[in-house]
């Protein structure tokens, strides 16, 4: 009899173990393909959580070196189709790839490397805007191709109305990632003056800012940087008032059109005489300002921004004086920089050092947090598109001022990836 009962007990183990063992299974299977076995589009999985680095109270991402790393590039002109023809320099006929293949390295800090499945970690579920001028196209695209490096399957695109604005933006709908890029030359309210029609065309925009970059045989502005705007110092630009409190994270680069002596510059809708650097200064305040009543609206319950912002500092130019009836500049070094050759560039380079000047100082202590690139891109000259934004390389002229795709933005992504991580 007692046999009998141990063998009942046996059979009765083996029984409840195979049951619950199918109902695991069964469990597991609904829960990837639903009830019907066909496979869920709701259930993906999980994501690597983004821990922040340690980092020491005094680390300066915008100090460090360059070195080669075998993980880069990330994309490249052959497999993202989001780069335009003018700044894919392998397209267009460059054989040469190592600007694309080397890392900011910061001396005496972590960073943790970007890698496409972090950034859709970062933005997952967030709508993520960056405003400025062409520049900050060049970081748009370094995002967008990103992004699709990630997931290229699955980006679509979607329109973006709040107020007057109406944006066609990107979409990501299996991590709900929403991005949007907007062409703003100042980030302040501009107005082109009367004969003085603004182009429309990007393409045409980026021409001008390249040549407003270069200096003439006479050292003195180019015609081209003589394009004359109205801007307003304390209103900004609308569609900044109307996007930022629907935004989760914006990036903001926007310097090379304040270069221009031509500006005329308002206060109160009063024309004031002011120099490019104080007007620069008033205007950044402005956005500084806004940025933070409308943070501080948002904490108390209303209306307002509830994201994390940043401010990419001041990208330089690499030209040299051209020789006379040439006209722009040709780039002075089309290879990395040593570090002699740095230190006298940077010395040389006093409007572009005045306006980071302006920008650490306006920006200490603020809600939008400073990212300066311009010390880590001084140093290369060589990720510029030089004579490659015509294919097969123009002899006629040389950007020095836009940067090749993929290139030297992903760097300026990746320390803005870690900014954003604090």
């Amino acid at each position: 009899m007692q046999q009998w009962r141990e063998r009942d007990e046996l059979w009765m183990t083996r029984l409840l173990t195979w049951l619950l063992t199918v109902a695991l299974l069964s469990r597991s299977r609904g829960a990837v393909y639903g009830g019907n076995g066909a496979r869920s589009r709701s259930l993906r999985p999980p994501l690597a959580p983004l821990t922040p680095p340690p980092r020491a109270w005094n680390c300066s991402i915008s100090n460090g070196v360059w070195v080669p790393s075998r993980k880069l590039p990330m994309y490249n002109g052959v497999s993202c189709p989001y780069i335009r023809p003018s700044h894919n320099c392998r397209r267009q006929g460059r054989t040469d790839f190592d600007y694309q293949t080397l890392r900011w390295r910061p001396v005496g800090c972590a960073v943790q490397r970007l890698t496409p499945a972090r950034l859709v970690q970062q933005f997952k579920n967030k709508l993520v805007l960056v405003l400025g001028d062409s520049v900050s196209k060049n970081l748009a695209d370094s995002i967008k191709c990103t992004l699709y490096t990630a997931t290229p399957k699955s980006i679509k695109s979607f329109r973006l109305a709040s107020g007057k604005t109406q944006l066609t933006g990107t979409w990501i709908p299996r991590y709900n990632i929403r991005f949007v890029s907007v062409f703003s030359t100042h980030l302040n309210n501009a107005t082109s003056l009367a004969g003085q029609p603004q182009p429309k065309d990007l393409e045409a925009l980026e021409r001008l800012e390249n040549m407003g970059s270069a200096p003439t045989a006479e050292g003195s502005e180019t015609m081209a940087n003589q394009q004359s705007q109205g801007i307003h110092l304390d209103q900004l630009d609308s569609r900044i008032v109307d996007l930022l409190p629907l935004a989760d994270i914006v990036i903001f680069q926007a310097t090379n059109w304040w270069y221009s002596t031509a500006n005329q510059y308002y206060l109160k809708n009063r024309r004031v005489n002011l120099t490019r650097t104080a007007a620069y200064a008033i205007g950044l305040t402005t956005l500084r300002n806004y940025v933070t009543r409308s943070a501080l609206v948002a904490a108390r319950g209303f209306k307002g921004f509830k994201g994390k912002a940043v401010l990419l500092g001041a990208s330089p130019s690499h030209y040299t004086i051209p020789v006379p009836g040439v006209r722009p500049g040709f780039c002075e070094v089309e290879e990395r920089m040593t570090w002699p050759q740095t230190i006298e560039f940077r010395r040389e380079d006093v409007k572009t050092n005045n306006f980071r000047a302006i920008q650490r100082r306006v920006l200490r202590g603020s809600v939008i947090r400073y990212v300066d690139v311009g010390p880590m891109s001084d140093w290369r000259p060589d990720g510029h598109l030089q004579k490659w934004i015509t294919p097969g390389g123009s002899t006629q002229r040389n950007d020095c001022l836009h940067w090749c795709e993929a290139g030297v933005t992903d760097a300026w992504l990746e320390m803005v990836h870690n900014t954003l991580l604090f």
